[in-house]
């Protein structure tokens, strides 16, 4: 599995609590501060190993399956998801998802899903 413990607080944390699902990019920085990893050296975490086991626990609930967002956000397939790498970055990043009422993203789940869709889908 990919391995991201050395920088994933250095790239992500939020607070305890998420914001609330309509939270956007505009958050407050004290309420969530990321940063867009750097892309040099690392190995890009892939959808089937890294990425698709975070989203299937994290996140088809909702974006899969009939869920309430599926048919705007599918992260059930490849394709799907890479389509939807600037929103999912975007709302990973200010810990807009998951939504408020749901536990948040850990720093290692976070990191792997921006590294993914800043650093090259695979």
């Amino acid at each position: 599995m990919f391995g991201l413990g050395l920088v994933a607080a250095a790239i992500f944390s939020c607070a305890e609590s998420p914001p609330a699902a309509t939270a956007s990019a505009s958050a407050p920085a004290s309420a969530c501060q990321a940063h867009k990893p750097a892309c040099g050296g690392a190995a890009v975490p892939s959808y089937d190993t890294d990425v698709r086991p975070i989203l299937a626990a994290r996140c088809f609930k909702c974006h899969a399956n009939g869920g309430v967002a599926a048919d705007e956000h599918d992260f059930s397939h490849p394709e799907t998801t890479r389509a939807q790498q600037v929103p999912l970055t975007n709302e990973v990043a200010s810990c807009a998802m998951p939504p408020s009422g749901e536990p948040p993203l850990s720093a290692n789940e976070a990191s792997v899903l921006l590294s993914w869709a800043s650093c090259g889908t695979k």
